[in-house]
């Protein structure tokens, strides 16, 4: 991937952890209560961008609901075994309003009592129209404790098999119950809808029924274009469908060897409303063999979404902090060139969020370009907020050579819209200058954001040399640069490192602030290049 992607996640780990503690959250779209009169089968609760149909019970040999004033549900005439057509079951439909949002069901919880005490069947299928069993999700017998009360069930998604809500045709959620006799009465008292609303969704799924017979075995190539995602308009590079075993769902497997540049990119999105990733996350060969386990997220090309590694072998679920990106914002998914990092992911999923939000990145940077000897120049950035619980702080992290118009946005101001502005102040020493704009709001991770500015002549960092030298503090990274000869020296002359022999990447640490002479060397020539440590 691109240089400025080792760059910034190299200022991550110098500034310490980035990292989002954030779990994935499912959210109710929409609970049936029973209440009493004349919204008695009417949903509530209902996510925006969602409708829910009133609860639908029909067909030639329904159950028989009574709706009763204490907020219940009472139902009879349920089937003796399993299967629920002709209307013995209760149907609900879900139907997309909001063409950005599409939803994935992750379960439905009844809060239910019945009469009879032998242990029978729940089952929870979804269709595109009533009364059928096109899909049947989850089945369970539930022992009944003879109390009487009521039962709180959980009837989970397994394995994604109620289909996405991503399409304006409804979906239509079923349930049904294997009672003893017609007469049994099962007393419902709430049903509850849980999802995930999102953006962009991509499990893997359309690869799960492809022989995989690629090496290893359990493995296949897919495509630069993963013509089968959920989505058109994914690209990939050295991208594997992976299943764990005979017959599981499919994920995506970055490269398999470490001469692979793995990558994973999103269509083109509009985020300019808070978001968060979701997704999940391991390491496939474990921590013998991949003991970095690491995997980096970035948004529109260079700004770091996220980073951390695992070396885990199961699935690990992961969020990201809340963003706000552009009206066509694309993320990339990447794997480091590194022998064994083979890195698994599934259920990638962005998601909408009230939770505190930036158009700023975890790390991000910005080039003033040249500056000339004893000129200054601003820089002005965008600032856009949401859901704010405080005011926006920011500081300089060195605060010695760029400076800011102030340290402090109204929460007000930065949720209409700001702007930063940042000053580099004339100065009469050339040499390449840096900094660190911290911004910082409540409930939520700093955003940081690199700043470079190159005073003097064309000859303060060699055109040879531009994109492939970053200084940080007093840490110089140095890439794309392998096979010299490395020499670096103080101003008075005296040698502070060598490397004989570059490799495509080198992080050198100086000793303190000051001017430095750094010199490449190899059968082409020498470039020398003046290092201002700050």
């Amino acid at each position: 991937m691109k240089f400025t992607f080792n760059y910034l996640v190299a200022i991550a780990f110098l500034m310490g952890s980035v990292l989002s503690g954030l779990q994935a959250q499912e959210v109710i779209l929409g609970s049936y209560e029973f209440t009493y009169g004349e919204n008695q089968d009417k949903a509530t609760s209902v996510y925006p961008g969602l409708t829910f149909s009133p609860i639908i019970i029909e067909g030639a040999n329904p159950i028989v609901p009574t709706y009763n004033e204490d907020g219940s549900l009472s139902t009879t005439n349920w089937g003796t075994v399993a299967g629920f057509g002709n209307g013995r079951c209760i149907n609900m439909s879900l139907t997309r309003d909001i063409t950005s949002l599409s939803f994935n069901i992750t379960k439905v919880e009844i809060s239910f009592k019945r009469n009879f005490t032998v242990a029978k069947n729940i089952i929870l299928t979804a269709a595109t129209s009533v009364n059928t069993n096109s899909y049947e999700t989850y089945k369970r017998a539930i022992e009944y404790d003879g109390s009487g009360n009521y039962t709180n069930l959980t009837l989970t998604n397994t394995n994604n098999l109620i289909p996405l809500l991503n399409s304006p045709t409804p979906l239509y959620l079923i349930i049904g119950m294997v009672a003893t006799a017609t007469t049994d009465v099962v007393t419902l008292d709430k049903i509850t809808v849980y999802g995930k609303p999102y953006f962009m969704y991509e499990n893997f799924s359309n690869y799960s029924t492809i022989a995989l017979t690629q090496e290893p075995v359990e493995s296949m190539r897919i495509t630069d274009d993963v013509a089968l995602s959920l989505s058109p308009g994914w690209t990939a590079s050295n991208l594997y469908a992976f299943k764990g075993g005979p017959n599981p769902p499919s994920t995506g497997l970055f490269g398999i060897t470490a001469t692979d540049s793995a990558y994973l990119t999103t269509p083109a999105m509009n985020l300019t409303q808070p978001f968060h990733l979701n997704f999940k996350f391991r390491s496939r060969m474990g921590k013998d063999i991949n003991p970095e386990g690491r995997l980096n997220i970035y948004m529109d090309d260079n700004q770091l979404l996220w980073t951390d590694s695992t070396t885990a072998t199961s699935l690990q679920e992961r969020a990201s902090e809340a963003f706000v990106g552009t009206a066509a914002s694309k993320v990339t998914f990447t794997s480091p060139k590194i022998e064994g990092n083979q890195m698994i992911v599934d259920e990638i999923y962005f998601q909408p969020t009230t939770k505190p939000a930036l158009n700023f990145l975890l790390l991000s940077a910005q080039d003033l370009g040249k500056v000339a000897l004893n000129t200054a120049k601003k820089l002005d950035l965008p600032l856009k907020a949401f859901n704010l619980t405080g005011d926006v702080t920011l500081v300089l992290k060195s605060g010695t050579k760029f400076s800011l118009a102030g340290n402090t946005i109204a929460k007000a101001s930065a949720e209409a819209g700001a702007t930063i502005q940042v000053t580099f102040p004339a100065t009469n020493a050339a040499g390449q200058y840096v900094d660190t704009l911290v911004i910082s709001t409540n409930e939520s991770a700093n955003r940081m954001v690199a700043l470079k500015a190159i005073v003097g002549d064309e000859n303060a960092v060699p055109a040879i040399l531009e994109g492939k030298l970053k200084i940080n503090g007093n840490v110089v990274m140095l890439t794309d640069c392998a096979d010299k000869h490395l020499q670096v020296y103080t101003i008075a002359g005296m040698k502070v490192t060598e490397i004989f022999r570059t490799g495509n990447q080198e992080t050198i640490t100086l000793p303190e602030n000051g001017c430095y002479l750094l010199r490449l060397l190899d059968n082409q020539g020498t470039v020398t290049s003046k290092l201002l440590i700050q």
